[in-house]
């Protein structure tokens, strides 16, 4: 007498999605002294298609120079410019659901599945590439991105001053504020 018997196993496999901290891309002029910096400009940033977005990097900026010790000035040989752009990603990960099925007796086996991935597999990545010149020669740059699909104001506003943050942690400063 065969047995049979039929399972069904769903799995959800959960991961952090794309930009919730990705890790900067720096680059700086090894030569350069970045803790005689007290004063910098900051051009107002420009986004092609997103200007609430330029703004939000303005106020960001503008408010995090003093944790690393510097001042904004209308005027300086220093300027700190951000660009700003969107662009489409894949995600870096999503929910799938797998459903597995088998039977089995006494001398053999037999089983399947099949992934579902659920959802969009593409979000909108909000870049923000910082560069630093000093009387227009290039010292510094970082970049990173985050995703805002479906992210309130505040919370883009949240998002931005946390990129800001950690481009601006990277400056390889050696004094306190």
């Amino acid at each position: 007498m065969k047995i049979i018997k039929f399972g069904a196993t769903a799995v959800i496999a959960v991961a952090l999605l794309l930009g919730c901290g990705a890790k900067p891309q720096v680059d700086f002029d090894q030569s350069y002294d970045f803790d005689a910096i007290e004063y910098v400009s900051i051009p107002e940033p420009k986004h092609d298609n997103h200007p609430l977005m330029a703004k939000r990097a303005q106020t960001a900026l503008t408010a995090t120079l003093a944790s690393i010790g510097w001042r904004a000035q209308a005027e300086s040989d220093i300027e700190l410019v951000a660009r700003l752009w969107q662009q489409k990603q894949a995600k870096q990960s999503q929910f799938s659901i797998g459903i597995g099925g088998g039977s089995y007796s006494s001398n053999s086996s037999i089983g399947g599945g099949v992934s579902i991935p659920v959802g969009s597999d593409e979000v909108t990545a909000q870049y923000l590439r910082l560069d630093l010149f000093d009387s227009g020669a290039q010292r510094w740059q970082a970049q990173t991105f985050f995703a805002i699909d479906g992210l309130a104001p505040e919370e883009l506003q949240q998002q931005m001053d946390q990129a800001v943050q950690t481009l601006l942690q990277q400056l390889p400063i050696t004094k306190a504020p």
